[in-house]
């Protein structure tokens, strides 16, 4: 029996044979039963015994792969269930983090404007001095210029926009998957990917590419993912463009 499996079907309809047998052979085929469910790979001798019960063996064979199936299949609903709630879960955060980091960056402006204005005064005060009085003629100086500020390099802080979802549409046409969601981490792969120089064509062109490769066509594209063709040594790979006209590849909006 599968592990931790504390259960099996014995059917009803069982009666028929067991009435047919005497009472010492159908304890011991009940005996026979129980050793072989609980892994214990009974043997014997005794050639009825052994013909009534091969067709209960078999029934609880095919028990038990419909059994696996079932679990195999409830397994991956959970971690599918878990994976969407977790990837929620961070969208909200980031959205939060957005909110938050928008009124951050309003309220250093403001600091800022204040700051500067506060110092050039300072500045123009202190660079006006007062006239000695002594017996030579007085001479002021001239006041002077204030100092140039230095610029400041300010950085928006905002990170490069990706139509996220013609993305994911786009990855599922051509790979036959069906991705429900491209998470954090892929997504800032993209945008330094982006950065880096690569263009959306490019992507868009290796996105369209790369299942018609032979080794993903023979393993139906299992490896291409959204966070593969974030890869600049994929988008490498597989960016070259296609020479039929009918096979251009449209890549995805991307808002900046």
């Amino acid at each position: 029996m599968a592990e931790d499996k504390r259960s099996f079907l014995l059917y009803s309809d069982l009666i028929h044979t067991i009435k047919k047998v005497p009472d010492e052979v159908a304890g011991k085929l009940l005996k026979h039963i129980l050793e072989y469910v609980n892994d214990l790979n009974p043997t014997t001798d005794d050639l009825m015994l052994e013909v009534l019960f091969e067709p209960i063996k078999q029934q609880l064979k095919r028990d038990l792969t419909k059994y696996e199936g079932i679990r195999e299949k409830k397994s991956i609903a959970g971690k599918a269930s878990a994976r969407a709630r977790k990837m929620a879960k961070e969208q909200s955060q980031q959205v939060l983090t957005g909110v938050e980091s928008d009124d951050e960056c309003s309220t250093l402006s403001t600091v800022n404007v204040n700051v500067s204005v506060n110092d050039n005064v300072n500045d123009i005060n202190n660079n006006i001095s007062t006239p000695v009085e002594t017996g030579e003629k007085k001479s002021p100086i001239k006041n002077q210029s204030p100092p140039q500020e230095k610029e400041k390099e300010k950085s928006s802080g905002k990170k490069e926009k990706i139509d996220w979802d013609a993305l994911l549409k786009l990855i599922n046409k051509h790979t036959g998957r069906k991705f429900q969601v491209i998470n954090k981490k892929t997504k800032d792969k993209y945008i330094r990917t982006l950065k880096e120089g690569y263009t959306r064509e490019s992507i868009g062109n290796a996105i369209k590419n790369a299942p018609k490769a032979q080794n993903h066509i023979d393993n139906g594209c299992q490896h291409l993912t959204p966070e593969f063709f974030s890869r600049p040594d994929k988008i490498d790979m597989y960016s070259s463009p296609t020479t039929n006209a009918e096979d251009k590849i449209v890549a995805p909006k991307m808002n900046t």
